[in-house]
């Protein structure tokens, strides 16, 4: 910094010498402290600034995270409250508190997260089969759902090994409980394929659902998880095989 400075000075006493002005020793002297003053105050303006343009990011991100909880819990709160009322329009003519064992159930089951937005730990997804995150579909009776994992497949193919399709998650045991539906999507709706999910908690089958096609009501899974450290979702065609069909997972939440 120095050394650039004294080169910088001696440039412009030599710019002052060839005008014919006289310069002594004591006008060097002042020109390069004036230089140094000038550049000191340069860069303290902009650190002035810089640290005034942090710490507006640092509150910005403050409330960023504030609005992040406040949207999380009320997401939370929400579908509580849509399990709650499932249960109550499955049999309208009962008062839910007249069933302890009912209330029991809804009070033990809280919401934790969504399989739509967890990470898969492994995908396996053979010769064209896909497994992939949809906003929202319409399944083939009409029906619209949020939040979807579509499991399927671009082959036309007898070999069940190509017609299955898995992907796996690490829940290290931190919940109790898979709730969502599977659907047939509006999609597969010229396809008569057969398609089953099935459940494995830690390689060890726990749940299936019934065999779905085009037309199939959602049916509506759930898979307990007490204890479970690997999930693994598997989707197999079994019957057909056209190379074009799909079924999907929707709403699907994990509850603790």
């Amino acid at each position: 910094m120095i050394c650039y400075i004294f080169y910088q000075n001696s440039e412009i006493e030599n710019d002052i010498a060839n005008s014919g002005i006289t310069v002594n020793h004591e006008d060097s002297m002042e020109i390069m402290i004036n230089q140094l003053i000038h550049e000191y105050n340069d860069y303290k303006d902009k650190a002035d600034s810089l640290s005034q343009e942090n710490d507006r990011l640092v509150q910005e991100n403050a409330q960023l995270k504030n609005e992040k909880d406040t949207i999380s819990n009320l997401y939370k709160d929400s579908v509580n409250k849509t399990q709650q009322l499932k249960q109550q329009l499955a049999d309208p003519g009962q008062d839910p508190a007249d069933d302890d064992s009912d209330n029991d159930s809804i009070a033990s089951e809280t919401f934790s997260d969504s399989l739509f937005h967890m990470d898969t730990m492994s995908v396996y997804t053979p010769k064209g089969n896909f497994y992939k995150l949809e906003p929202y579909l319409v399944d083939s009776i009409g029906n619209r759902h949020n939040n979807v994992i579509l499991c399927g497949a671009r082959n036309q193919s007898s070999d069940l090994d190509v017609n299955t399709l898995y992907a796996e998650y690490y829940i290290n045991g931190q919940y109790s409980l898979l709730k969502g539906n599977a659907v047939i999507p509006q999609e597969s709706k010229n396809y008569n394929d057969v398609h089953v999910i099935y459940f494995y908690g830690d390689d060890e089958l726990i749940t299936q659902t019934d065999p779905m096609t085009i037309g199939s009501l959602p049916y509506e899974f759930a898979v307990p998880l007490t204890g479970v450290t690997k999930l693994r979702i598997e989707s197999v065609r079994t019957e057909k095989n056209s190379g074009n069909s799909s079924i999907a997972l929707t709403e699907a939440c994990f509850y603790q």
